[in-house]
């Protein structure tokens, strides 16, 4: 059981390394940065994007540092390895009602101390990425309204640093993920609100949930309602399901 441990422990910081070193020298690749010159708020509008070019699946990178953002609302979106929201400048990033975006290496929203992200998904929406980082460096807000997220490591505040303010609101939908992180460095705690939504995690991790809602790092319904922590459930074998009960009003 230790050396299983080890391992995920490992896999965690040797994944979080690639992140940074990727993000750092994203200068060599080829990256898209959002302008919102159109004024339309469209992600697939070539004029909204430095050089007219709408990111594909041959672009490294996206960064979005304006609010407000991109709206992903016409067709999917494909980006090949790393999508930052929040740099020097808030930034927002929204994915419409049945729309996806597919990211092969890293999200980070709120990436330096200089500035705030927002990740919104609807209805129906869909985010894959090996690594999701819910405040990188700085202020952080991923709203999850319906739909799903698909990741191996879902970090909510990196780890290390002081500075992020990290919030999660799981109105509904799900996190599916390998890897669920809340960092104990931060001045203000990490903080995942669940509503109608769950998080799924592909491992026993029941305990260490249990020790966040008793630090009241995760709450049902703002506080009000109760979380629920499963599992080997019946839809999920094998998994952590946590959920929360809607209060009952007096």
């Amino acid at each position: 059981m230790e050396k299983s441990k080890t391992m995920v422990n490992r896999h965690i910081v040797a994944a979080a390394m690639v992140a940074v070193l990727c993000f750092s020298s994203h200068a060599r690749g080829q990256w898209q940065e959002w302008t919102d010159a159109s004024e339309t708020h469209n992600w697939n509008d070539p004029g909204n994007w430095a050089g007219n070019q709408v990111p594909g699946p041959q672009t490294d990178g996206v960064t979005v540092q304006r609010v407000p953002g991109p709206t992903i609302s016409d067709m999917d979106a494909v980006v090949k390895s790393f999508v930052q929201i929040g740099v020097d400048n808030d930034g927002e990033l929204t994915i419409g009602e049945g729309r996806s975006l597919d990211v092969k290496i890293a999200v980070a929203i709120g990436c330096t101390d200089k500035a705030g992200g927002t990740l919104i998904m609807q209805k129906g929406s869909a985010l894959k990425a090996d690594q999701l980082y819910i405040g990188n460096h700085g202020k952080a807000h991923l709203t999850l309204d319906g739909g799903r997220i698909d990741c191996t490591h879902f970090v909510v505040a990196r780890s290390g640093y002081l500075g992020p303010v990290s919030t999660v609101l799981l109105k509904s939908g799900a996190v599916y993920c390998f890897s669920f992180v809340m960092s104990r460095d931060c001045i203000i705690p990490p903080k995942v609100d669940i509503w109608e939504g769950k998080i799924v995690q592909s491992r026993n991790e029941v305990q260490r949930f249990k020790d966040w809602v008793h630090s009241k790092w995760i709450v049902g319904y703002g506080g009000k309602g109760e979380v629920v922590i499963a599992f080997d459930t019946a839809d999920h074998p094998n998994c952590t399901v946590v959920t929360a009960v809607k209060p009952v009003d007096p």
